[in-house]
């Protein structure tokens, strides 16, 4: 994986850590294929997909949670959601992650 950098929030010796955030990421901005309740499978086995108190699609992984951009939110993030990117977040301990377009970028 190119152009990935590495973040205090992954868990250490964990070197699935990219392809899981990956495959997380395609599954929240997936609705028809992964509806609310379906489980999507990574490394460390199965987490649920769950909606979140603001609508938003989130999964639970390793003590990181992980969310789709809120688009109505008033942030330059949410306008790049409503102009069709997709943006997942990660935040576990106060560390925030963020994957646009499939790209996983640091915060």
């Amino acid at each position: 994986m190119e152009n990935i950098i590495y973040h205090d929030i992954m868990p250490e010796h964990q070197k699935a850590f990219p392809e899981d955030c990956l495959i997380i990421d395609i599954a929240l901005h997936s609705p028809l294929s992964y509806p609310a309740g379906s489980k999507v499978l990574t490394s460390l086995g199965s987490h649920e997909i769950t909606i979140a108190g603001n609508g938003c699609r989130q999964l639970f992984y390793n003590g990181i949670r992980f969310m789709e951009q809120n688009k109505n939110k008033s942030s330059q993030y949410a306008k790049l959601a409503n102009e069709g990117h997709k943006i997942t977040w990660g935040i576990r301990d106060g560390n925030w992650i963020y994957i646009i377009d499939g790209q996983i970028v640091k915060y």
